[in-house]
């Protein structure tokens, strides 16, 4: 019998953040919800939040749409990051819409990914390299020109995938050369990887575990072969040949390549996306099958809600959807009415984003439900507007020296 399972189950030792952090509970009307609930009920109240496209208005009416290749929120949920096919990286205001960071680069920008702190963004692009760029360069590096990148990584390959570990100490590379790098971020001065993992298919994407000992790989050939694997985050060697000698702790065959690899927030669950359109849940404890989901066409990218009970997907016929692990039901659909590239969960859970091919990004989610952290930040942004907007006040004149002074 299935039971869900809180992040009371999970010892406290692995340092992450709890999921129930209470800013990221809600702060509308929404209040007394259960959290296994979120996702649940009347379709009609969930709608497109906002939906925004790179390029001023003259290039998005007349001009060539690029697809929009990736996305990401930062850890407050307050900022999001997009990668796209017309070179750039950039990142927008989740409440005013506003850019506010725009980074150019020679070739098309795969994927991106925010630091926890919020202070950098790695950028993967099709020359090559990994980008690490500082968002405040006037405070953490003056010597650094606008948009100068602070660490500049080579791959053999274009990059597929960009992660940060927990507090930065570490970041997550794969590239189209069937090689994962594991960078510390502390000796980037090194340019060379701590640990690595060859695979004899091309890796389309990893993640850590929350806990940060496992890391897991998305890697297979289209229509032919794919495959899901795990491994220690401390133990990838390769031999001079350059392929793997530690064997994984699992390898989980796939009909067809794995595009997508997601750990739920208590360790306890492991979801893969496959190109053959099927949704896959597995127990990590014993890396057993525990459920899957047929979608009519191919699946991008997997996520689990905050209740550990849910995932998202998003799949190439346009749509989000929402499942039930237990009950295998389909909670909720989403059609954004184009084929999607990826989508993520915004760090309170509370609504999803994603990425479109024809230029576009939209969130879902339910209108006035929003987390305390994105309710603050309003709250600062319409402060300053105030603040902005007020009035000056001239100084009074000054009175002439012969007039006379009040007793």
């Amino acid at each position: 019998e299935f039971r869900g399972f809180d992040d009371d189950d999970v010892s406290p030792s692995g340092g992450r953040p709890r999921a129930d952090d209470p800013l990221n509970r809600s702060t509308s009307k929404f209040r007394d919800r259960d959290k296994d609930k979120e996702w649940e009920g009347d379709p009609a109240r969930f709608s497109c939040l906002v939906s925004l496209r790179h390029g001023t208005g003259r290039e998005q009416r007349y001009g060539p749409r690029f697809r929009m290749l990736g996305c990401c929120y930062n850890n407050d949920g307050t900022q999001i990051c997009t990668a796209s096919e017309d070179k750039t990286c950039r990142i927008f205001d989740r409440i005013s819409q506003k850019p506010l960071h725009k980074f150019i680069h020679n070739e098309l920008v795969r994927c991106a990914s925010i630091s926890h702190s919020g202070r950098y963004v790695c950028t993967g692009c099709d020359d090559q390299h990994c980008r690490m760029l500082p968002l405040f360069p006037e405070e953490d590096h003056p010597e650094l020109k606008k948009g100068e990148e602070f660490y500049y990584l080579h791959h053999a390959g274009w990059l597929t995938s960009i992660t940060f570990a927990q507090y930065d100490r570490l970041l997550l590379t794969t590239a189209r050369d069937r090689v994962a790098r594991i960078w510390d971020i502390g000796n980037m001065d090194l340019r060379m990887p701590t640990t690595k993992w060859k695979l004899e298919d091309p890796i389309h994407h990893a993640c850590f575990s929350p806990d940060q000992t496992r890391v897991a790989f998305a890697s297979g050939a289209q229509r032919y072969f794919g495959l899901l694997s795990v491994f220690h985050t401390e133990r990838g060697q390769v031999d001079g040949g350059g392929h793997q000698i530690n064997p994984p702790l699992c390898a989980l065959e796939h009909p067809d390549a794995v595009t997508c690899v997601a750990f739920s927030p208590n360790n306890r669950y492991m979801g893969s996306a496959c190109l053959d359109g099927e949704a896959r849940v597995f127990d990590t404890r014993i890396f057993d099958h525990v459920a899957s989901f047929k979608h009519p066409n191919f699946i991008r990218t997997i996520s689990f809600t905050q209740c550990n009970k849910c995932i998202c997907t998003a799949c190439e016929d346009g749509c989000i959807r929402i499942f039930n692990i237990a009950l295998r039901k389909e909670l909720q659909c989403f059609q954004t009415g184009e084929p999607l590239t990826w989508s993520v969960l915004a760090p309170g859970g509370l609504e999803v984003c994603c990425t479109t091919s024809e230029g576009q990004l939209q969130i879902w989610g339910v209108e006035g439900r929003i987390s305390r952290r994105l309710k603050e930040h309003m709250r600062s942004l319409e402060g300053s507007l105030e603040v902005a907007e007020a009035p000056s006040h001239p100084a009074s004149p000054a009175a002439p020296a012969d007039a006379p002074t009040s007793p």
